[in-house]
């Protein structure tokens, strides 16, 4: 009786519930009966998932959660809830390793950069920590970040998906490339996409010039086999600065050129094997040009026009799923609160 009364009172605090009256007394009822009984069961299971996985409890539990709510409240529209919402402040936390600094809009934002890439709450937070303790940016700044990144990807006809993933799995070479402005971060991850490898694979090339002997002896072989002039000493300042782009423009010279696909038909086999000690095979050396080509191609068309994060999201969902969103966003903010006011009334 003292739980019902509680409930009750409970009830009469939340303000918009009277919409359920439009499905008529007893519909109203039942689904509301229904909704309720739903949603006290998810905020509690939210909360003790989240006290498990952070090690949170009382009034920093409560703080936390209450931010889960409120990142919740913009992820409806997109098929997601407090159960995904929750599941990012987890991430978020354990990749800031400060509760304090999870806020409503970083779930949000970090949840439906997820969605947009089709990766997981950990790689999405892993993104927004080296943004946010290693750049200074702000939640707005981390969306404004994915934004960017996806448009230029898409644009360039990769996988937009495939290149965020691979900026959010490798945090050392995102802080590198970041540190020359989110121009070259996107350049470096969308040239790896275009060569169909990812950005760590494609750093091997540059990578095998680090030792100044060694960029001394391949410069040599590339020099002899392929009739060019490459600078072992540039090629070797450029490995030491990780300049991903300025590597593949001095070989692009060997590569791209008409005398130098010549070289490949006409001794594959050493072609092979020379290519084997920087980081190419045969299919590589084949298609540098033109993706170097189309990377400069891409990069002075028009950029200012942004695709929105939403849009991405929007585009693989179903009429059904965005109808669901739509319910959901007018609901679920008032089951949710009503549910957290229950659990905290009437739990033992």
């Amino acid at each position: 009786k003292g739980a019902l009364s509680k409930a009750g009172g409970a009830f009469k605090k939340i303000p918009g519930l009277t919409k359920m009256a439009a499905l008529g007394p007893l519909g109203a009822i039942t689904s509301a009966a229904t909704l309720l009984f739903k949603q006290l069961m998810q905020v509690s299971d939210t909360i003790a998932d989240l006290s498990k996985s952070t090690g949170l409890v009382g009034k920093q539990l409560k703080v936390v959660f209450k931010e889960v709510k409120a990142g919740a409240a913009g992820m409806h529209a997109f098929g997601m809830g407090l159960k995904e919402a929750g599941a990012q402040a987890s991430a978020l936390i354990d990749s800031l390793g400060n509760a304090n600094k999870v806020t409503g809009k970083l779930i949000s934002v970090t949840a439906r950069v997820a969605k947009a890439m089709g990766g997981s709450a950990q790689e999405s937070a892993a993104l927004a920590d080296n943004l946010i303790r290693g750049f200074g940016k702000t939640a707005p700044q981390v969306e404004k970040f994915a934004q960017s990144i996806m448009t230029f990807a898409t644009k360039s006809g990769v996988n937009a998906r495939k290149v965020m993933r691979d900026i959010s799995n490798d945090s050392n070479l995102t802080a590198i490339y970041l540190s020359r402005g989110e121009d070259y971060m996107a350049k470096t991850a969308v040239m790896a996409a275009k060569m169909g490898k990812s950005m760590a694979d494609n750093l091997s090339t540059t990578d095998a010039f680090l030792n100044i002997d060694s960029a001394m002896e391949i410069t040599a072989k590339l020099n002899q086999f392929f009739g060019s002039n490459l600078n072992a000493l540039k090629l070797h300042n450029m490995a030491i600065k990780q300049d991903v782009i300025g590597t593949h423009k001095e070989l692009n010279k060997v590569f791209g050129s008409s005398k130098g696909i010549a070289r490949l038909e006409a001794a594959p086999g050493y072609a092979k094997q020379l290519g084997a000690e920087i980081g190419l095979n045969i299919k590589d050396m084949r298609q540098f040009g033109k993706v170097m080509a189309d990377l400069e191609k891409t990069a002075q068309g028009p950029t200012k026009e942004q695709i929105k994060l939403n849009k991405f999201i929007e585009q693989g969902m179903t009429l059904l799923d965005k109808l669901k969103g739509m319910i959901a966003t007018v609901f679920m903010p008032i089951f949710n609160e009503f549910g957290t006011i229950l659990h905290h009334q009437i739990k033992p």
